[in-house]
């Protein structure tokens, strides 16, 4: 940079919190998902999800067998039936949760059928409408219902326990095709109690019964039934199917009444299961999975028997790990890390207490960056505790007590900023810990002793 930089430092009366930028490196050969687990003792007012919703402001709901609860991340709101208030929810037994265009909320109850509870968002409030007046087609939904609507319009449903098979409705013809449990056709419906219904994107209908999991072919007409093999690790963990989902990557995730969680890898087939374990405090909190549902930052919420909610992310299984080799030169700096950082390249920028590693991705490989007192162009410090790249793509690196550091990608070298005594526009001090970029395009720079500086 030709110009020299100037500071201004504005006093804090706060002290200042730096962000981590946290980037998992995962390895998927071996999936052991580490979930965390909302109970009762937590707030939530009973231990049966029977659905779950996330609806367009981030709230979770979570429809139970005695009350609805909101989830807002921290705490639970629960909503209960009040016979003397005819503005309370009319059933604690929910069933679905849905939210129409305009962002109302609606609830289904099993006792009282015939109506929807409509939310009132600001009073907190329900008003009671008949049911057959409420057009929720094509409404985001979290149902206990086994009920899909395909992309052609076609709605799929089923009606649970009570048998029945599946029902297919082309609402462009009205046209209804049903599709029951036939033992001269292995080609059939492998059994009658259908509990889900999800579509994925190669345009395939999954459907969980009672006695298996079924794929659709809209060609033949046949269904293909994923069982249960004791001798098979692979297959399906339990026959009893219930909760399906498509997670936004397309993979097909299918709960069991039985035998937890299960995981389709459609390159074998076969499936990925995921089960309860003892030993393990942080495994899914049981086998009987109810409801599954993904919320807007990719977790998954599993409601697991009379256990509660529990989530996960998808991309955090088992990590791969990289650790200080004093032998490789090209290796992590040291294992006690600082900070980190994806800048716009995809490239990980990692801050040890010995240097600065960047990680490329793709070539699977770290380049390393040491002070050298003999290179007046070396990184100022061993010790990278911040960073930013800022909308031109500058590379910005603060260090523990060496000032700030500005990195040029064509030179591979670095310049420096400094606190100079004597110099009241320079950096007020060189423990840096905090780094952004304002909407004027300045960089903010907050400091250990000196406050807060922009740089001019």
């Amino acid at each position: 940079m030709s110009r020299a930089a100037r500071f201004r430092t504005d006093l804090l009366a706060a002290a200042l919190a730096v962000a981590v930028l946290l980037c998992p490196w995962t390895a998927r050969a071996q999936q052991a998902f580490p979930f965390d687990h909302l109970t009762v003792g937590d707030g939530l007012s009973q231990g049966v999800a029977n659905c779950i919703f996330q609806d367009s402001r981030g709230f979770m709901w979570f429809g139970t067998q005695d009350g609805l609860n909101r989830f807002d991340g921290y705490d639970f709101m629960v909503y209960k039936n009040n016979p003397d208030d005819s503005l309370s929810i009319s059933d604690n037994f929910i069933l679905s949760v849905a939210e129409d265009s305009s962002g109302t909320l609606w609830v289904s109850t099993r006792n009282t059928p015939s109506i929807l509870n409509r939310f009132d968002r600001v009073t907190e409030t329900f008003a009671r409408v008949p049911r057959d007046s409420v057009d929720l087609s094509g409404a985001p939904t979290g149902s206990a219902y086994p009920s899909y609507t395909d992309p052609a319009g076609v709605k799929w449903s089923g009606i649970g326990s009570r048998g029945g098979g599946l029902t297919r409705l082309d609402t462009r013809t009205g046209k209804v095709t049903s599709f029951t449990h036939d033992p001269a056709d292995p080609g059939s419906l492998v059994d009658d109690r259908v509990y889900s219904v999800a579509g994925d994107r190669s345009g395939d209908v999954w459907v969980a019964t009672r006695g298996g999991l079924d794929r659709f072919d809209e060609t033949t007409g046949k269904f293909t039934h994923f069982l249960n093999k004791p001798d098979d690790p692979g297959s399906l963990s339990d026959n009893f199917v219930w909760p399906l989902l498509v997670d936004r990557d397309g993979t097909l995730w299918a709960g069991t009444y039985f035998g937890g969680l299960n995981k389709y890898d459609p390159h074998t087939e076969g499936f990925i299961r995921i089960r309860h374990d003892e030993a393990n405090p942080r495994s899914l909190a049981g086998d009987r999975v109810l409801s599954l549902a993904q919320d807007m930052s990719g977790v998954i919420w599993v409601g697991v028997g009379d256990h509660g909610v529990d989530r996960f992310h998808p991309d955090l299984t088992n990590f791969a790990h990289y650790v200080h080799d004093p032998g490789n030169k090209r290796g992590l700096a040291d294992n006690n890390i600082l900070s980190m950082y994806v800048d716009r390249s995809g490239f990980v920028w990692i801050g040890t207490r010995e240097g600065l590693n960047r990680w490329d991705r793709q070539k699977r490989r770290f380049s390393v960056w040491r002070h050298d007192p003999n290179d007046p162009k070396s990184l100022a410090g061993t010790q990278v505790q911040t960073m930013l790249e800022d909308r031109s793509g500058t590379l910005w690196f603060g260090t523990m007590s060496d000032g700030l550091d500005r990195y040029d990608r064509t030179a591979g070298t670095f310049e420096h900023h400094r606190n100079d005594p004597g110099n009241p526009n320079s950096i007020p001090d060189n423990r840096i810990y905090a780094l952004c970029e304002d909407r004027q395009g300045d960089l903010r720079v907050g400091t250990y002793g000196g406050g807060l500086a922009r740089l001019d």
